[in-house]
C-alpha cells in the first residue's frame, strides 16, 4: 500500500478547520497543516486534533499559500502527496478513489480538474470564466491542455518535488507547479475530473488582481523557458568553438 500526506494550507481558518482535518482523518496517512501566520486559533485548533503543524510565515505581496505548499511538500515523508483547501471546498471523501487512479496511471503529478462546482452565484461563475482564460493561455504558450490550471488540489509522487524547482511564494504556486510538470520531460502529467463545492467562508483572493499575477506569470515563465532553450542551443557550439580557439 502506497501511504498518502494531505497537505493543507491555512491563514485564519478557525471555523472551518477541524472539520477539514476531520474529514481527512479516515481518507489519509498523515495530514501537515501549514500555518502561514495566522492571527486566529486556526493553529492550536489543528495542533488540538492531533496533527502535524508547521508555521511558515514568509509572504509575498502579502500573499503566503504558495511558501505553505512548498514547505508542506518537503515535509513530507509518505509516497504521494495530496494538497487540499483549508476551507473545504475539495471533494475530501474522494481522496481514497482518486490517490487510487492515480497510482494505477503511474503517473507522477496529477492535477485535479475542477469540470464542475456545485455554486450559482456571481462571483463562482467569474471565477470559472477566468479560469477558462487562462487555460486558453496556457495552451497557447505551451501546447498545455488543461480543464482547470488553478485548482489548487492536485496528486504528486514525493520523490518528485524537487524537481519542480519551485519559487512562487504567492497565488502564482498552483499555475507554476501545473507548468513545470508539463514541460518537465522527466515528470509525466495527467488530471482526472472533480467537483468542488462553494467556499465555505468566501474568498481571498481579489478576482482581477490574483488573474492579472497569474496572466503575467504565465508570459514570464514562457520566456525563461525559451531563454533556456536558446541558451542550450547555442552556447555549447559557442564554448566549443572557444576552447578549440584557446588551443
Amino acid at each position: 500500500m502506497k501511504t498518502i500526506t494531505a497537505v493543507v494550507p491555512c491563514y485564519n481558518e478557525e471555523k472551518i478547520i477541524q472539520k477539514t482535518i476531520n474529514r481527512l482523518k479516515p481518507v489519509v496517512d498523515r495530514i501537515i497543516v501549514v500555518d502561514n501566520g495566522s492571527t486566529d486559533n486556526s493553529a492550536s485548533i489543528a495542533k488540538k486534533n492531533g496533527v502535524l503543524v508547521i508555521s511558515e510565515s514568509r509572504k509575498h505581496k502579502g500573499i503566503g499559500v504558495g511558501y505553505a505548499m512548498i514547505t508542506g511538500m518537503n515535509n513530507a515523508t509518505t509516497d504521494y502527496i495530496i494538497t487540499v483547501d483549508a476551507d473545504g471546498e475539495h471533494p475530501i471523501e474522494r481522496i481514497p478513489k482518486l490517490v487510487e487512479k492515480a497510482i494505477a496511471s503511474g503517473v507522477d503529478f496529477t492535477n485535479c480538474s475542477r469540470t464542475s462546482r456545485d455554486a450559482k452565484h456571481l462571483m463562482a461563475s467569474v471565477r470559472s470564466f477566468g479560469t477558462k482564460i487562462l487555460n486558453y493561455v496556457a495552451f497557447l504558450l505551451y501546447g498545455f491542455k488543461t480543464q482547470d490550471l488553478l485548482c489548487g488540489m492536485w496528486i504528486v509522487k514525493s520523490s518528485i518535488v524537487p524537481k519542480l524547482n519551485l519559487r512562487q511564494g504567492d497565488w502564482n504556486l498552483v499555475p507554476e507547479i501545473k507548468v513545470s510538470a508539463w514541460t518537465n520531460e522527466n515528470i509525466s502529467y495527467a488530471e482526472l475530473p472533480i467537483t468542488a463545492t462553494v467556499r465555505q467562508e468566501g474568498s481571498k483572493q481579489v478576482l482581477w488582481r490574483t488573474f492579472s499575477i497569474h496572466f503575467l506569470f504565465l508570459l514570464e515563465f514562457r520566456l525563461e523557458l525559451l531563454i533556456k532553450e536558446v541558451r542550450n542551443v547555442f552556447v555549447p557550439p559557442i564554448a566549443k568553438l572557444f576552447s578549440l580557439t584557446v588551443k
